[in-house]
Order: C-alpha cells, then structure tokens, then sequence
C-alpha cells in the first residue's frame, strides 16, 4: 500500500473500504463477518460484496499482508481486476478460468486476457504460489551475486556459452566451435581463435601469435630448420618459406651443378617494417653453386657467388620491407 500511487480508493455506501477495480485484491474469506454495524475497535471493516457484508481485520493481519508483499505495483485494468500487461514479467493463464464478471472473483486475483479483451480469467493465491515458485524460465530484475557460482556452463540470451571447468582441469572454454574472445569496451583486446591462432589488439590473427603493436620479452628463442639435399650430380632447387622460421639451414651434399633457391610466404608488412631471415648454407659436398631469386637487392647491385667448397659455410642474411627483399652474404665459415 506504501507504493500504490494508481488508485483512489472511495468508501462503499455500506460503509466500510471497498477494493473492488483496484490495484490489488485481499483473501478475506477467513475474516469474521460484523454484518453492517461497522468495524470494532483498532480495525478495519472491509465491505464483502459476494455477501452483501462486512468483515473486519486487525491492524496487525493488514500489517503481515503489507510486510508479505514484495512484488510490483501493478495498475487496475480498465475492465476491473489487475493486469500485470506491461510489467517486468508475464504470466500463462490459459489454463484459468474465464469470466467476464471481474465481481465474480472471490478469494482469487482478476487477470485482463490480452487476447480477449472481453474476458477476465481468475487466480487463485495458491495458483499465483505455484506459479511463482516454478517459473525458473524469466529473469525479473538483475541480480548482484557475491563469491561463487557453481555451475557447469553459462548460456547467455544471445547464445554464447562460456565453460568454467574447476574440478578436473583450471579451464575456461568457449562455445564449442567458436573463438573466446577478451574485450574491454568492445575494443580490440586478445582473441583465441577455435584453430589456435592467438590475437593481441587485432581480431583476426593468421600465425599462432599475432600481435599488432610492440611485444616485448625478456628472451626470444627461434627454430632451425634443416634443408637437406641428397647427393645428386644435376643441378636442384628448393624454397625457403618465409612463414617457418626466421633461421633456416639448407644443407648442400651436390658436388655439381646449382641450387636454385626461391622464396614463399614472406611477411605482410609495411615500408616501416623490416622482418629479417638468416639462412646457413652448409657445403658437404664440392662444386654445386648456389643461387638467389633476381628480384633480392645485394650491395653494389650484384649478386654474390656462392659455390661449393666441401666442410665449409656461408651464411647469408635478408631482409624483406615493403615488397622488397635485400641480402647480403659472408663467405667461407670452417
């Protein structure tokens, strides 16, 4: 009663407090009857219209019902009864009762059938209980939980289902199929893609780690790679791919011929980026030479040559920036 701001409430002629059409209805039916000398006193004489009587309530039965309320002001609807139309949550009434008389519901709360706007369906309070107490479907209000929630997987309306495993194994998992996905204020935060791939500040990596801006670390170890030629007495080629490792190692066993050496995958990058590449060319054999693709800038514009000398190393480094590759060589390691 505290936050019923809808209705205006008149004294019905045979005394007493009527709340027919108002915004809520009370169970009288275990009230005493008083006929219609008027309420006693420190109570209150509510007018019972089925009866054509009065019953009266203490101060304190109207102070429980009050306390027990904790629901919503609802609005009376316009036909008499209440309707719960436009508030935080909805009931199913098509198992009720129809009638449109809203005084014929006694012991029971008017429910307005949107559907049927000439109908009245009733509830009874121990109805309107069971309902309440089973409806797990909606979410009235937000909720504030603090500690834990133990639950095996949260899914979210819009389908995204996150997987927090305690027990077995300190996990946490997205959608089956899908990326998990760490954002701030839907900026570009880190992004672990279903394949893999790990993204920092970018949303769609393409290496298993792609970071766009600075990384810093205190120690950086590479891979080596070995290209290993079997000996053979006609020339040969083979391809570095750019995408592997950053240094490569070709073996040469050739004691003849030439060693065509082509490029794959180099890094996307700008013209302020440079990505470097050290490749050891490592002789076992004698007499097969080893040549670059035409498009790679050496110093003075020529291309070194580099042969076979059995036992030894040449170590040669590139650079690629902007499209561009430039390689510069250092002969004879034994």
């Amino acid at each position: 009663m505290d936050t019923d701001t809808n209705t205006t409430y008149t004294a019905a002629s045979a005394g007493g407090l009527s709340l027919s059409d108002t915004a809520f209805s009370l169970d009288i039916s275990g009230l005493g009857d008083i006929g219609t000398s008027g309420a006693t006193t420190d109570t209150l004489a509510i007018y019972d219209t089925s009866a054509d009587t009065e019953k009266e309530i203490t101060i304190a039965n109207l102070q429980t019902l009050i306390d027990t309320d904790t629901n919503t002001t609802y609005t009376a609807a316009s036909t008499g009864g209440l309707s719960l139309s436009n508030t935080a949550f909805s009931l199913n009434v098509a198992g009720l009762t129809a009638d449109t008389n809203a005084g014929n519901v006694l012991d029971a709360i008017a429910i307005s059938d949107a559907s049927d706007s000439n109908s009245m369906k009733k509830i009874t309070i121990s109805q309107l209980k069971t309902l309440v107490d089973t409806d797990t479907n909606t979410q009235l209000s937000e909720s504030e939980v603090e500690g834990f929630i133990n639950n095996d997987d949260l899914t979210f309306s819009n389908g995204v289902k996150i997987i927090v495993d305690k027990i077995s194994v300190d996990e946490i998992r997205a959608r089956d199929g899908d990326d998990l996905k760490l954002y701030d204020n839907d900026g570009s935060g880190l992004i672990v893609e279903d394949g893999g791939n790990v993204g920092i500040g970018l949303t769609d990596p393409t290496t298993k780690l792609d970071v766009n801006g600075t990384a810093k670390a205190t120690k950086v170890e590479t891979a080596e790679i070995n290209y290993t030629e079997t000996a053979q007495s006609a020339s040969s080629s083979t391809s570095i791919d750019w995408s592997t490792a950053t240094h490569q190692k070709i073996t040469n066993s050739l004691t003849s011929g030439t060693i065509s050496v082509s490029f794959s995958n180099p890094p996307n990058t700008s013209s302020t980026q440079v990505t470097n590449l050290v490749l050891i060319i490592k002789h076992t054999g004698s007499g097969a030479a080893v040549t670059f693709p035409s498009a790679v800038k050496w110093p003075g514009g020529v291309a070194p040559t580099i042969s076979g000398t059995a036992n030894r190393a040449h170590i040669v480094s590139f650079y690629y920036s902007g499209g561009e590759y430039y390689g510069n060589v250092s002969f004879d390691y034994y």
